[in-house]
């Protein structure tokens, strides 16, 4: 099921943090999650494969999401994603907490 078609059927209005590990599909996650992006303030999603990653990167880009921090080591990788004026991380640092993802 679609995200989109999720939050049509039981509602929501913001998504505070959209965390993904969808073994593979994430590209497929990204595209049925377009209304959803729209009200979400942050992503972190993992990815697998030098493709995905990159057309990850590219669909948080095209929803206007800034790349806060990304990672690969090997067929894995990280994407951190916002669509915040300041760098959230960094804000996490200054406040002495810390972001799970």
């Amino acid at each position: 099921m679609k995200l989109d078609t999720y939050a049509d059927e039981h509602g929501g209005k913001e998504v505070a943090l959209l965390k993904a590990d969808t073994e593979g599909m994430e590209v497929d996650e990204l595209d049925g999650a377009l209304s959803v992006l729209a009200w979400t303030h942050q992503v972190a999603s993992e990815t697998h494969g030098v493709a995905r990653h990159k057309t990850s990167l590219e669909r948080l880009k095209d929803a206007r999401f800034r790349t806060e921090a990304e990672e690969r080591k090997g067929w894995t990788g990280m994407i951190w994603a916002s669509r915040h004026e300041y760098d959230v991380f960094e804000q996490c640092a200054a406040h002495n907490s810390y972001v799970k993802v």
